[in-house]
């Protein structure tokens, strides 16, 4: 058994102290480890750097020195470690954070707490002790806790508050809980009605819940920000308070359907390279599409199919994320596949938009596309909905994860060699999105329409330019325009033929005045391209049949 015990001495210093204890006592070939990474952020989370007087004895009480032997990683020089203390500093309040103040205690034990290699499986005991009298809500009332395993302590967040409500009701006797920590403006609805509709067509999907409880917990303050992780058995999700009543509960509403389906994807049906996961440094894997694109997409679509929103806002989710596809030029650049391998260099960073796709965003578009494709194909016995029963049923179910080809695999099963050849297009190649959804929307009543960019610089010359402290700056150019021969990124934007750049009206001819760095320069050039920028919005077909109605009602319900 490891025991941890935790203490809070001053809550305004944001200090947790940590003290582990060990059973067995260590070796100089074991490895003492803070996470690299916390499921569901593929990225390097640098939680060492939050570590400070980092200390270990044996049992008589004597000091053994640590050895750092990697970025988060440490080994004793001397055999015989039976304690380690430290000091941890919680100061971040999002939902994978750990945040200490005088009103809240919220800890992800993944990021505070240590681990040695290879004793993951071990019993956990944890004691916690605050010199406050602040009511503890998660996970229990009790501040003595017991894990049967390192990966059961990381998955539960631990939360003192005095400023909490919870709202309840329950699914198939399973019971569910709103549990909401500070202030949440929302419209007069009946939230746990709302909540209990989408989360039972997510249950249709795959035919049962995966848990026995399942708690949504959220967090509203003047730090928080808009954000969401997710738990076995629970989800954290952090909002800002600076919204309306009702942009607040369309962002819970579609952040917290998005959650509940990781319960199914990702907390248990995972793929093979996070089986089990490997936190000590970075994993790299291709299914990126599956993790984050097969939630998006169904967060949103259980939503219209339980009628919690109705078709219009439905396609204004899918036209935003097709608004962000074409903003960027990752599309050309980089598939779905080859973006998951890179998410542990480029991933949650806009500018990487540029090279690489989001997983969320096309992966949510490709989702769409072979749902539509498998419905078509099928004449709508098959659906993406067949695809992940049997990744639930098949796989982890019988305690197996699944790999890329896995998936290949159930998409031919569900329609043939023809879904499985698209499906890797879809997610193996930079084929543009828009040629499959052309031909597939017409299927449930709905078109693809090319727009043209309403900004004229971005329309007519292809810059993209920004405001930064009061100064018009490039942020982006279009390759194929003559303005990328002659301006480059940083420059700031004076004037367009004498006049304000605001106040520029799509001459093809222009003299541009920029400055760059402590130059000024004017430079002039005819561009040759009418249009850039363009985009594609998802509409209603002007003419509906039976049939397309048909085809929508097996797809959304409605």
């Amino acid at each position: 058994m490891i025991f941890y015990q935790l203490h809070i001495a001053k809550p305004t210093s944001q200090i947790l102290e940590v003290t582990i204890s060990f059973e067995t006592a260590l070796k100089t070939t074991d490895c003492i480890f803070i996470p690299y990474y916390r499921p569901g952020r593929y990225q390097h989370a640098s939680y060492e750097k939050n570590i400070n007087c980092l200390t270990a004895t044996d049992a008589n009480g004597e000091n053994i020195s640590l050895r750092r032997c990697d970025l988060n990683k440490w080994q004793p020089e001397l055999d015989g470690i039976t304690r380690i203390s430290y000091q941890y500093e919680c100061s971040r309040m999002d939902a994978g954070g750990s945040w200490i103040d005088d009103e809240l205690v919220y800890l992800n034990f993944v990021n505070s707490l240590m681990m040695v290699e290879g004793r993951e499986s071990e019993t956990i005991n944890v004691e916690i002790s605050y010199d406050k009298p602040i009511e503890t809500i998660y996970p229990s009332r009790s501040t003595s806790l017991q894990y049967d395993n390192y990966f059961q302590l990381i998955d539960e967040p631990f939360i003192l508050s005095a400023n909490s409500s919870t709202l309840a009701f329950e699914i198939d006797e399973i019971p569910f809980r709103i549990i909401t920590i500070g202030s949440l403006p929302l419209p007069e609805v009946d939230l746990a009605n709302l909540f209990k509709k989408f989360s039972i067509a997510q249950k249709n999907v795959f035919g049962e819940f995966p848990f026995g409880y399942y708690d949504y917990i959220i967090f509203c303050n003047e730090r928080t920000p808009y954000h969401g992780v997710e738990h076995a058995n629970c989800t954290v999700i952090t909002l800002p308070q600076d919204k309306s009543p009702e942009e607040n509960l369309n962002s819970l509403l579609g952040i917290s359907s998005h959650e509940l389906f990781h319960a199914w994807n990702v907390c248990r049906i995972r793929p093979q390279e996070l089986w089990p996961y490997r936190l000590q440094s970075p994993v790299i894997f291709d299914t990126g599409y599956a993790l984050e694109g097969f939630t998006t997409y169904y967060g949103d679509l259980m939503l219209v199919r339980s009628r919690v929103i109705d078709l219009d806002a439905f396609l204004a989710e899918l036209n935003l994320r097709l608004a962000q596809y074409f903003q960027f030029d990752g599309r050309h650049n980089a598939s779905l596949q080859s973006s998951s391998r890179s998410l542990w260099a480029n991933a949650y960073d806009r500018a990487s938009l540029e090279k690489e796709v989001s997983i969320y965003g096309k992966g949510m578009l490709a989702s769409l596309t072979i749902d539509l494709f498998l419905r078509k194909s099928s004449e709508n016995q098959f659906s993406l909905d067949e695809v992940m029963k049997w990744l639930w049923r098949d796989f982890y179910l019988q305690n197996k994860p699944y790999s890329h080809a896995d998936i290949l695999q159930l998409m031919e099963k569900a329609g043939g060699k023809e879904a499985a050849i698209l499906f890797q297009k879809l997610v193996g190649s930079t084929e543009p999105i828009e040629n499959f959804l052309t031909e597939l929307l017409p299927f449930v009543g709905l078109q693809l329409k090319q727009l043209n960019n309403n900004s004229k610089l971005i329309q007519h010359l292809g810059i993209v330019a920004q405001m930064d402290a009061d100064k018009l700056s490039i942020v982006k150019i279009f390759t194929e325009s003559q303005a990328y021969e002659e301006l480059m990124r940083g420059d700031v934007l004076v004037s367009i033929n004498n006049m304000a750049p605001s106040e520029y009206n799509g001459e093809q001819q222009v003299t541009v005045e920029v400055l760059r760095g402590n130059r000024n320069l004017k430079l002039a050039w005819t561009e040759k391209i009418d249009s850039f920028g363009s985009y594609y919005e998802i509409q209603k077909m002007d003419q509906i049949s039976e049939e397309h109605t048909t085809n929508m009602k097996m797809w959304i319900g409605v």
